[in-house]
């Protein structure tokens, strides 16, 4: 972007800054919020889906 002299090249640096923010934030609330959910054979689905939301 400083190359072709564009004038989005702050916007852009801006954005990749700002989702990698946001998204760590998300991922402690995901983590507060299914803290309490307790795996068991019972619920085998969750053993599959909860570390990748928590931990990805």
């Amino acid at each position: 972007m400083r190359a072709i002299d564009s004038r989005f090249t702050g916007a852009f640096y801006s954005m990749a800054y700002d989702y990698k923010y946001t998204l760590r934030q998300a991922r402690k609330v995901i983590e507060r919020e299914t803290a309490h959910i307790i795996t068991s054979h019972l619920t085998t689905n969750w053993n599959k889906v909860l570390p990748i939301i928590r931990h990805n």
